[in-house]
């Protein structure tokens, strides 16, 4: 059986999010679906003049809320001088509130060098550490209780600026800037497949057309995610590979589909 050489360009990250933070570089896959573009350019457009301090990305998961905190991050980073990210989003394991909070304020005044004998001070020390013309960016774990997100948005003082996400908690009645996400609209599979091979080498093949308008006719409209398409299109890619086919047709897609059918428990 013939193996292509050519790299998966459908293949997951570390993260379900694109680590911009770390690499910059990766900013051209970033598609613009699942309405992205209206909420980054929601939050860009708002900040100069009203900037936030609790940023809350919703929506189902998978529909890349940690993708647009990430992108939002890095136009902090590259459009303000002295501005520092700290990423704390590593969820804590399954805790009461007052102890994830502990738990999340404890690792920020280890990465920025505080002491540690009173986490939830974390924030008022801050605002003493920081010069006058620095912003801090922390990325927050994913948050579904309300108690939590209160809590943030109290704490939250000048000069930071914390980013959070959350499937459960849409609309929330607290002091915070709230951009949704939703499933794929019209038109967002091709995006999301010229954004991933935009990039990629030239022998990595190409999507067909019928391929994109199948997935368009029989998957969107049941609210396909930006990651369910990214595994679609990753099995797809992969049963290609590993049969040496120039283009990735509806026959692929049609074959991922049957092998992760058939090798489910």
């Amino acid at each position: 059986m013939t193996q292509a050489r050519w790299t998966n360009p459908f293949t997951p990250f570390a993260t379900a999010a694109l680590p911009l933070v770390q690499r910059p570089e990766l900013a051209g896959l970033v598609a613009e679906v699942d309405h992205f573009l209206d909420g980054f350019t929601r939050f860009t457009t708002a900040f100069p003049r009203d900037p936030a301090r609790l940023v809350l990305v919703t929506g189902p998961s998978g529909c890349g809320k940690s993708t647009l905190v990430q992108r939002c991050a890095r136009w902090l980073l590259d459009s303000f001088d002295n501005v520092r990210c700290v990423d704390v989003s590593e969820e804590p394991a399954a805790l009461t509130v007052r102890e994830r909070i502990d738990v999340v304020c404890g690792r920020l005044a280890d990465e920025v060098g505080l002491a540690r004998d009173a986490p939830r001070r974390v924030f008022d020390e801050l605002v003493s550490k920081l010069p006058e013309d620095a912003l801090l960016v922390v990325l927050l774990p994913p948050l579904e209780l309300l108690a939590e997100l209160r809590w943030y948005a109290g704490a939250a003082p000048r000069q930071v600026v914390l980013f959070t996400e959350s499937s459960h908690l849409r609309s929330p009645d607290v002091d915070a800037v709230v951009l949704a996400l939703g499933p794929l609209a019209p038109g967002d599979v091709s995006r999301f497949v010229e954004a991933r091979l935009a990039g990629a080498p030239a022998d990595v093949p190409a999507l067909s057309p019928a391929a994109i308008d199948w997935i368009e006719q029989r998957w969107s409209p049941i609210g396909l995610s930006a990651e369910a398409l990214r595994q679609l299109l990753f099995e797809a890619y992969e049963d290609v590979r590993h049969r040496g086919a120039g283009e990735v047709d509806l026959d692929g897609i049609m074959a991922g589909r049957l092998r992760r059918l058939l090798d489910q428990p």
